[in-house]
């Protein structure tokens, strides 16, 4: 029923406001840090950098929504794992498409 409360549980949405909030701030913040520092950053380890900062950002958010939504941040948890191992995931595509062709 919609606008109801589920027996033993949190409302539904809570969650994925909060979700929706972190990764709004993690790619706004990301993407202004990226920015600032392009420039100074060498190819070779940009994605390594991009990665870092992604992952750092992520890790925050986690430990904050662990600080003031324990509940949620225990909902969640498992999301904070996938994002990090796709950044590595992301880095060694890149970084092994960077190095060889196709064929």
């Amino acid at each position: 029923m919609l606008g109801s409360e589920r027996v033993g549980g949190d409302d539904p949405l809570k969650p994925t406001l909060v979700m929706c909030a972190a990764v709004i701030f993690v790619v706004a913040c990301s993407n202004a840090s990226v920015s600032l520092i392009r420039s100074q950053i060498p190819s070779r380890i940009r994605i390594i950098v991009q990665m870092t900062i992604i992952a750092s950002l992520v890790i925050v958010v986690d430990q904050v929504i662990q600080a003031y939504a324990f509940s949620v941040s225990q909902q969640l948890w498992v999301f904070v794992g996938l994002i990090i191992t796709n950044c590595i995931v992301m880095g060694r595509a890149e970084g092994f498409a960077m190095k060889n062709g196709v064929g």
